[in-house]
């Protein structure tokens, strides 16, 4: 007769808990479930933005040598509908060099920056602050170049990096540093690599 009561009492309790929290439960439940929904339908869409951003992208590839102008339409229309992947970021990187090819600097300094703001993977990251110092450097902006060269974290590109500084050296007149910028980025290099631009450029500094 205990047992009884006990398990009766157990049913009771059961039954006590779950009229105090079974709303919470099946709340939290429909919650977890809406959340791995919402998840995948997430995790789906980036999939769908990838997808059709490497194809418009490819596209855009496709016009770059023949038609310039349809390339920086596509361009900006990949920027624009597809923010979020790399492809943006590339399709930027193209733009800035159809700008600087038209002369148009302050336009590729501002896709560049975008670049650098919104993209995450180092690499393309990189490369656009690379050629945003280039373009700063062509504006005449050498301390504002300069600037930009500081705290690097890659050393795989510290030869680009270092050579860039020697280049903004010379512009500042300073052909001491420009030399010790110079001859690091010689002594970063690997064996294979190209040593001759750099040679020249310390050439045309004299003794």
């Amino acid at each position: 007769m205990s047992s009884f009561e006990t398990e009766d009492e157990q049913v009771e309790d059961l039954k006590r808990w779950w009229k105090e929290n079974g709303k919470a439960v099946i709340v939290g439940v429909v919650l977890g479930f809406s959340a791995i929904l919402g998840t995948r339908m997430y995790l789906n869409h980036l999939e769908t933005q990838r997808y059709e951003a490497s194809i418009a992208y490819e596209g855009m590839n496709m016009a770059r040598q023949q038609q310039p102008e349809v390339m920086f339409t596509r361009g900006e229309q990949i920027v624009e509908k597809y923010p979020d992947t790399p492809y943006a970021a590339m399709a930027s990187l193209a733009l800035a060099k159809f700008h600087v090819d038209k002369g148009e600097l302050a336009a590729a300094r501002n896709r560049l920056q975008w670049v650098i703001e919104h993209e995450s993977q180092p690499d393309i990251v990189h490369v656009a602050r690379q050629n945003l110092a280039r373009v700063l450097l062509a504006e005449g902006q050498a301390d504002q170049a300069l600037a930009l060269l500081t705290d690097i974290e890659m050393e795989a590109y510290m030869p680009v990096y270092q050579e860039l500084r020697g280049d903004i050296y010379v512009s500042k007149q300073q052909p001491k540093l420009a030399r010790t910028a110079y001859e690091a980025a010689l002594e970063m290099l690997d064996a294979n690599d190209d040593r001759q631009i750099l040679l020249m450029k310390l050439d045309d500094l004299g003794d």
